[in-house]
């Protein structure tokens, strides 16, 4: 998330000297399906939603020449798959999300896409299954902290809030200190009414992010399954942080 724009500039260069270059243009569409925040007027992180839009379309466009060239790279599916997330239909999300675990079931992106779509359509244990299995991988990849705090978030409709605190919290200790790192702690801790823990989890979140407030939780993770939803919503308001 935080070295995106730098990703897209790096594959458009590597497209330009070989048009046909499809892993290029797979992990290019990729990196265009992560949101690009920005600060609102009144000094809110937010995703930009005509930016959003436009980066989804393009998106699909890079992954389905991706296709084209060559099918046999991971990352031109899942970036179909998260357009489907986005678009609210993380069940067509699954479908395709699994071409990429066919073709390599222990790629990294393709697990946590995986784990996305099942968070997304509310099948919590499933998610949570589909994280050990990224994060099982180990701590050299991206996804290896994003997986866990996914996790956390995944604990929540399941009422495990020690464990949603602890996975957050491991997902901070083991990378940078990305907005999709603190949702599953700050959530848990207004579950279990400890408030003070909850306001000093959102400050170092705002000073990792400046801006950060729990409403991006639903701009970043864009679950469609209304009780996972109402759960997170009433985790942040417990912990007196909903907007």
């Amino acid at each position: 998330l935080n070295r995106r724009d730098e990703a897209i500039a790096f594959f458009e260069r590597a497209i330009a000297q070989n048009a046909n270059f499809a892993l290029a243009r797979a992990v290019l569409s990729y990196a265009l399906t992560v949101p690009r925040l920005v600060h609102t007027d009144d000094g809110r992180l937010a995703v930009d939603p005509l930016q959003r839009q436009a980066d989804l379309e393009r998106a699909e466009k890079e992954a389905l020449l991706s296709l084209e060239i060559d099918d046999r790279y991971p990352y031109a599916w899942v970036t179909l798959a998260r357009k489907h997330i986005a678009l609210g239909n993380p069940e067509d999300g699954l479908r395709v999300v699994q071409k990429a675990i066919e073709l390599n079931p222990y790629q990294p992106v393709a697990l946590f896409v995986l784990a996305e779509c099942l968070l997304a359509v509310g099948q919590a244990e499933e998610t949570i299954h589909a994280c050990d299995r990224c994060f099982a991988l180990g701590p050299s990849s991206v996804f290896y902290s994003l997986s866990m705090a996914l996790k956390s978030c995944a604990l929540i409709p399941l009422e495990q809030h020690e464990d949603a605190v602890r996975f957050s919290r491991e997902a901070q200790a083991s990378s940078t200190g990305s907005p999709y790192l603190f949702f599953g702690e700050i959530c848990a801790l207004g579950h279990l009414g400890r408030e003070d823990e909850a306001s000093h989890a959102i400050r170092r979140a705002q000073i990792a992010n400046p801006g950060f407030e729990v409403s991006l939780f639903e701009q970043l993770y864009q679950i469609s399954d209304e009780e996972t939803v109402a759960k997170m919503r009433d985790g942040f308001e417990h912990a007196n942080l909903s907007d």
